[in-house]
């Protein structure tokens, strides 16, 4: 894989920008994003792990499920780059896709995890695809780190658009009512689900009175809600983002100072559960 980026990356990389990705910013928050996923993905992967200990076929279910979307936001961050960066980012995922559907047939099948052969092959080739994965974007990084510091940033970006003799769109009066397409409604969706994963990994953080782990995991909610609110096209639904991101933001403060503020996280993690709830209850509406 490493010999695959240098070969081919650095010409690559010239054209990286693609579509709304207009400066060195909005693409190191690209690849953040996909970091994002994968140390989500890492995080179901364990759960993976503890549920095929446990035989518990149904959270297994819940667990591929939450990785279909992990892979879903991959898939739309990786339309942002060219088509050889794309290209690659969809054989991974694709391959990853199939990991599951396999994986979810045998979990239909499975009685004992540990005693049946078929499952166990299936998760060692999803573990194998995943790490896969990570790699490309652990060295996507790394690369783009380091040419967007040693190239000129007119070489990186794909000219914008020109706007001459286009005609202007009319503003959007703000008392016009809005509501948000099926595309963005779906992008929202599954964001509003990454936050139901991270909200997972904050009761098991919980569990362990891993409290700089609740911190990491509010932090992540933080991002997500960012994320949201540059898709949504409704103002009452964005006040509702903004609510559970200074919620988030607030437990994430409250989680540093660790167990002498422990009734108070407890509350406010109680809010911010109620908070999410109503975002996705708007959702599917």
């Amino acid at each position: 894989m490493k010999n695959l980026f240098k070969t081919r990356f650095a010409l690559i990389i010239l054209f990286l920008a693609f579509g709304t990705l207009q400066s060195q910013n909005e693409i190191l928050s690209a690849v953040s994003e996909l970091k994002g996923n994968v140390s989500t993905m890492d995080f179901i992967l364990t759960k993976v792990d503890e549920n095929v200990k446990k035989d518990k076929h149904k959270n297994l279910e819940k667990n591929i499920h939450d990785l279909e979307i992990q892979l879903s936001e991959v898939n739309n961050t990786s339309s942002l780059f060219k088509e050889e960066i794309r290209n690659d980012l969809g054989q991974l995922v694709n391959a990853l896709y199939s990991d599951l559907s396999s994986l979810e047939k045998t979990v239909h099948k499975s009685k004992l995890f540990d005693s049946h052969k078929e499952f166990n092959i299936n998760i060692q080739k999803l573990n194998l695809d995943f790490n896969a994965l990570s790699e490309y974007i652990t060295n996507l990084e790394s690369l783009v780190n380091e040419i967007l510091i040693s190239t000129p940033s007119e070489t990186v970006y794909v000219e914008k658009e020109t706007t001459e003799n286009k005609p202007v769109a009319k503003k959007k009066s703000h008392n016009q009512p809005t509501s948000h397409s099926a595309n963005v409604k779906e992008s929202l969706k599954n964001k509003c689900e990454a936050i139901g994963i991270q909200m997972e990994g904050i009761d098991y953080a919980f569990k362990q009175s891993k409290f700089d782990k609740i911190a990491s995991y509010c932090s992540k909610i933080s991002d997500i809600c960012d994320d949201m609110l540059s898709l949504s096209q409704d103002q009452s639904f964005s006040e509702s983002v903004k609510e559970m991101k200074d919620a988030a933001h607030d437990l994430e403060h409250l989680s540093l100072q660790g167990h002498e503020k422990h009734d108070q996280i407890h509350h406010e993690y109680d809010h911010l559960k109620k908070l999410h709830k109503k975002a996705n209850a708007r959702l599917s509406a």
